[in-house]
């Protein structure tokens, strides 16, 4: 049986991600390891998806679609039904997972949850026994309909001891030395824009530090990897793992003399003690989610932490690490007054960059709830309409959610554009500074001008003032 695995967003991209394979590496990988089936032959799709489809007409296709895609992922599927109709569609992903209730009949099932193991579990009963809807209805943590009824089975229990499945697959998915992991899997907060803690029931689950340092000399044995961003939530909460983590990279101390790591941590957890082992394992950038430079704001979002507590972490972590920050414009109940604080809060903290977005009311957190009792969100919308929009520029409301009501739509975009503009120029500025300067960040800045010009333009500016002061 021929699978061929892929996430619809590779599918319109003109670029190619080794990251948005992540998730389908770790399903490939737990099943070639615990699946006795071995003429069931999965492929990752990353690039010519459509052609390769056409071409190899594959018995069964996986789609991983985000919130954001889903409406690209019918219109893909029904695509794949047309051309090639003995093809049968899996769908998987965050979305469904958050919103089985809008799974739709173009899809022959769909994953909610954890996926390793109901993959292997799935794909082992439609080799053995076709499409009988009677037999998926024994596997934990499925979605489908029979006849017209919308079957959502049982929900599957977490896998207990991550270390047991393998690292992600990866061989023909990376491209270059810059690669991602992740060491754990949930967050045990609740902020209430954030489906993560609901999706992970709320839990957080750690690879020990040996499956972590193995993996790390994996990236770079294996991949040439000399940069390594961890993609957890929070990579640092564990303090003890962390000490040992470094205290066995110290053992391969020749491997990892070159190779620098970027994380995101919680404000709030943030202290001299963690500063010192994430600059002992050679972190140089870090991330934190700001959000917000009013309490009100912060206190809305549950984000358990102050203003002026962010502001602390800053200062701590600016003495080890390029720091950048991200905020969100536009949140339910966000007034203009907050919003003017976040941009004084952006102004004056020293930052070395960072990005804003439009809050998005993404299903399985308060604010689908708030977006659906106005009205703007339904089971069956469009989508894209919930993408996160990272450039103020092309924000259109035919296509956008504004949640923000009380906040004129001009003052809240030229609100936001500045702040968007000013973190700009401190992340070009922090590409060529002390902490995170490199050959490929002069290769960046020479294969995309547009990102260089706003640095060029502020050393132009500062220099003239400095002649004009001196005059």
């Amino acid at each position: 049986m021929k699978v061929f695995l892929f996430n619809i967003h590779d599918v319109f991209s003109k670029e190619f991600s080794e990251a948005y394979a992540f998730g389908l590496g770790c399903i490939k990988s737990y099943f070639e390891k615990y699946s006795e089936h071995k003429d069931i032959e999965i492929t990752i799709l990353k690039r010519h998806i459509w052609e390769t489809i056409q071409k190899e007409k594959p018995d069964l296709v996986g789609i991983s679609s985000v919130t954001q895609d889903y409406t690209r992922a019918i219109e893909f599927a029904r695509q794949i039904k047309d051309s090639v109709p003995s093809t049968k569609i899996i769908l998987g992903g965050v979305h469904i997972s958050n919103l089985p209730e809008s799974f739709n009949p173009i899809f022959d099932v769909g994953v909610i949850g954890e996926g390793e193991v109901t993959a292997k579990e799935l794909f082992e009963a439609i080799h053995e026994y076709g499409m009988d809807k009677s037999k998926f209805s024994r596997i934990k943590g499925l979605v489908f309909f029979d006849g017209d009824e919308l079957v959502i089975t049982e929900s599957r229990d977490l896998i207990e001891d991550i270390d047991q499945i393998p690292f992600p697959y990866r061989k023909g998915l990376e491209k270059g030395t810059y690669l991602q992991m992740m060491t754990s899997r949930g967050c045990p907060f609740s902020c209430t824009y954030c489906s993560s803690s609901k999706f992970w029931k709320g839990r957080i689950r750690f690879h020990s530090a040996e499956y972590v340092v193995n993996q790390m000399l994996s990236l770079i044995k294996e991949h040439g990897a000399v940069h390594i961003t961890m993609w957890d939530d929070l990579f640092a909460i564990n303090k003890k793992r962390l000490m040992k983590i470094v205290k066995l990279m110290k053992e391969h101390k020749d491997e990892f003399k070159n190779v620098t790591f970027g994380v995101t941590v919680r404000p709030p957890l943030v202290d001299e003690e963690m500063c010192k082992l994430l600059k002992e394992m050679n972190v140089i950038a870090v991330s934190l989610g700001i959000e917000s430079g009013s309490d009100r704001m912060l206190k809305k979002f549950n984000r358990k932490v102050t203003s002026q507590e962010n502001q602390d972490a800053i200062n701590l972590l600016k003495k080890y690490f390029v720091v950048k920050g991200g905020f969100i414009l536009g949140a339910p109940e966000e007034t203009l007054e907050d919003l003017k604080k976040t941009y004084d809060f952006i102004i004056n903290t020293d930052l070395d960059g960072g990005g804003v977005g439009m809050a998005v009311p993404y299903p399985n957190t308060p604010w689908w709830d708030y977006a659906l009792e106005r009205r703007l969100v339904n089971n069956s919308m469009d989508f894209s309409k919930l993408r996160l929009v990272t450039d103020l520029t092309k924000v259109d409301e035919s296509n956008v959610l504004l949640l923000a009501e009380d906040i004129p739509k001009k003052e809240l975009l030229e609100l936001g554009m500045k702040m968007q503009r000013h973190l700009s120029i401190l992340n070009v500025k922090a590409m060529f500074g002390r902490k995170a300067f490199s050959s490929r960040n002069i290769l960046t800045a020479l294969r995309h001008p547009r990102i260089f010009l706003p640095f060029a333009s502020f050393w132009v500016r500062k220099a003239l003032n400095t002649q004009i002061r001196s005059k």
